[in-house]
């Protein structure tokens, strides 16, 4: 082999190592991934933990780490739900949670007339009255299993980071939600992890808004 054959070769492996590499991390391969979890683990404890920060905003966190197993929530009654089945004819609840997806209870998620607004750069304590139009309903998505939510039309409502498989909610993104029986909640997305650094407890704060 020649000098000029064997650099070309050189020059050649070193700029196809990037993509080899790449071809053998699964979980870098896709650069639509979504945050699968390497390492998902199912963690007991209650569904569904409130408190509230003031006087009329609550935190939610839910424990919504098993992978096969929705979590429905009413925020009227600010607790867990059951609904009877098929879930998306019951409409006692609100929002569902499984991992980092969040579905609603209406358009092809159920028949409970929710629709939810995304909102960019609102501020969550200046926001006092409802917006009166721009609201949503679930689509189907790409997997049947996964709907399409507002919570996830204009980029999903988290940040991640393929490198360390870190998910972290958008800070400028924020939703109201529009229920069944008429009433507005406005609602931010604050973590996906525990206190313990476990992924599938989503967290976020919401509070009743005035109708529009």
């Amino acid at each position: 082999m020649s000098r000029q054959t064997s650099t070309l070769t050189r020059l050649f492996f070193c700029a196809m190592l990037p993509w080899l590499l790449l071809a053998c991390a699964p979980s870098l391969r896709d650069p639509n991934q979504k945050p699968g979890d390497i390492k998902v683990k199912t963690l007991p404890g209650p569904p569904v933990s409130v408190k509230e920060q003031q006087t009329g905003i609550f935190e939610v966190q839910i424990n919504s780490s098993n992978p096969d197993q929705w979590v429905y929530y009413n925020f009227g009654q600010e607790t867990e739900v059951k609904p009877t089945e098929p879930a998306h004819k019951d409409k006692t609840w609100q929002l569902a949670f499984r991992r980092y997806f969040i579905k609603s209870n209406g358009g092809v998620s159920g028949e409970g007339g929710v629709t939810t607004l995304l909102l960019r750069d609102q501020n969550f304590d200046n926001l006092e009255k409802a917006p009166s139009d721009g609201y949503l309903a679930d689509e189907t998505g790409n997997n049947v299993n996964e709907p399409r939510s507002a919570f996830g039309r204009e980029g999903e409502w988290y940040y991640y980071d393929l490198l360390k498989h870190v998910l972290t909610p958008r800070p400028e993104f924020m939703y109201v939600v529009h229920t069944g029986d008429g009433k507005y909640y406005k609602v931010q997305m604050l973590k996906y992890y525990d206190d313990n650094g476990n992924s599938g407890f989503p967290r976020f704060r919401y509070a009743e808004l005035p109708a529009p």
